[in-house]
């Protein structure tokens, strides 16, 4: 469990951005009630992106693997 943690940490401090794709009304109110507990740096990291084109636009797709399913 300990080990989860500490790696858990160190990504959290090298994380870029935590880009949600497709976000419900029940992943953002989840969020907007943890809000007041998550550090503002980490939620600053937080982005919504509701379509794949935006997707696209924020990182390049070959980094991404997206089934053919939800394509």
């Amino acid at each position: 469990m300990l080990t989860y943690f500490c790696s858990f940490i160190s990504l959290r401090k090298n994380l870029k951005s935590f880009i949600i794709v497709h976000p419900s009304w029940f992943i953002r109110t989840i969020l907007a009630v943890t809000r007041p507990f998550i550090s503002s740096k980490f939620s600053s990291k937080i982005q919504y992106v509701n379509t794949l084109a935006e997707l696209r636009e924020m990182i390049p797709m070959e980094y991404v693997h997206i089934p053919d399913s939800i394509v």
